[in-house]
């Protein structure tokens, strides 16, 4: 290992563990946090040359790591206990997104990938804005986790369509590619059909997954095998690894419903220092001659707006729902902040070359000021919706 690197790996560990603080006291999500430093340390490394290959390597496996965890927060249990109609109903608001998404981007005459970007979807910030607010275990709470449950599913299949696009066109070699992901598809519906099986037969296999607090931890070393298994299936049909991470994760979440345990370890493995060398890595890219770009800085701002806008747009099927409508209220701008999965189509984005640096600097100050912003009204509509309530401040 070159010195250079070497001091790098400790300035990433140093981040990853002060990042938090700082957060806290600037009150911007850690992710955030951790961007920002990584923006930093790029300035301040400017100058130095040096071998990036560790820190390249822990990034990616972070990306995993982060993909894989964003497929076990989906709550399929809740998604099977909900009324058929109102499952319809959140089904058809992720549905909405993706579909005025497509129509922006073309009436905008953006890159296909844009449409991508207006329609992501994610759960990781918004699970602890519920729990700050106190509507993590409300129906409405809930509610919105399966909405962003469902359209995290369908930003992570559009990317997916939308590197095939880039990739291959729309020619023969991308009708096999396309067949490919259905047989892995229909790889991972045998599979969980398989274990489900094999769980009723043989509980004490659950175990094995979910097993923690020994000094093997059992539960860690079989999730991080069915994590890579699913890269390497991946991997295998020419599908992107994060995909496969997501969708062994996916699959972690429909076969095991007592995970909690297991799920807090293995996220903490991750946001313990794997997932912020990944956000570190990506400030890291970042060119802060950017900022003085004013076409890049009102572009990420624009998308910000656009996101919401279409969100606005999309909640009309929850008017057939039995939620109360004031929640109808909160659900633009908590479906508006998908820091990780913008952060995602930013990364893959550029280097698929499926966007220009601009383009791709622009997602990444719109993640920042989403993350940032969008959080603070969804905390501010509910408090004032709800104080009657007294949900935890």
């Amino acid at each position: 290992m070159h010195s250079g690197e070497a001091f790098l790996l400790l300035a990433f560990c140093l981040g990853a563990y002060f990042a938090p603080f700082i957060s806290k006291r600037l009150m911007i999500p850690v992710a955030v946090g951790e961007i920002l430093l990584g923006i930093g340390l790029g300035w301040f490394f400017a100058d130095v040359h040096y071998s990036k290959e560790i820190i390249g390597f822990l990034a990616e496996l972070g990306f995993l790591v982060l993909m894989y965890l964003a497929g076990m927060e989906i709550d399929f249990e809740n998604i099977r206990t909900l009324p058929k109609k109102d499952l319809a109903s959140y089904g058809a608001v992720a549905l909405l997104i993706v579909v005025f998404s497509l129509i922006t981007a073309t009436l905008m005459g953006d890159e296909p990938i844009m449409a991508v970007a207006y329609m992501t979807v994610a759960i990781g910030l918004l699970f602890p804005v519920l729990q700050d607010t106190g509507l993590i275990n409300t129906k409405e709470g809930q509610a919105l986790l399966v909405i962003g449950g469902i359209g995290e599913v369908f930003s992570l299949l559009g990317l997916t369509l939308a590197v095939l696009y880039y990739r291959y066109g729309v020619t023969p070699e991308a009708g096999i590619h396309v067949l490919k992901i259905g047989a892995f598809i229909f790889f991972v519906y045998a599979v969980t059909k398989f274990l489900r099986l094999m769980i009723w037969w043989f509980p004490k296999i659950a175990v094995i997954f979910t097993t923690t607090g020994n000094l093997s931890e059992m539960g860690i070393r079989a999730n991080f095998v069915n994590m890579f298994v699913f890269v390497a299936a991946a991997a295998f049909m020419n599908i992107e690894p994060i995909v496969g991470a997501f969708i062994g994760g996916m699959l972690f979440s429909m076969l095991f419903f007592a995970k909690e345990d297991i799920v807090d370890i293995f996220s903490g493995v991750g946001n313990g220092f794997l997932i912020p060398v990944f956000f570190i890595h990506v400030g890291l890219g970042f060119d802060l001659g950017n900022l003085k770009n004013f076409a890049v800085v009102s572009h990420g701002l624009a998308i910000a707006a656009i996101l919401l806008s279409i969100r606005v747009v999309s909640v009309i099927p929850m008017f057939f729902s039995a939620l109360p409508r004031k929640i109808i209220i909160v659900t633009p701008f908590a479906l508006s902040f998908p820091l990780t999965l913008m952060v995602t189509v930013a990364t893959l984005g550029r280097q698929y070359e499926m966007m220009n640096a601009e383009t791709s600097a622009s997602l990444i100050i719109c993640a920042v000021v989403t993350a940032v912003v969008y959080p603070v009204f969804s905390k501010a509509i509910v408090r004032a919706l709800y104080s009657k309530e007294n949900f935890a401040d």
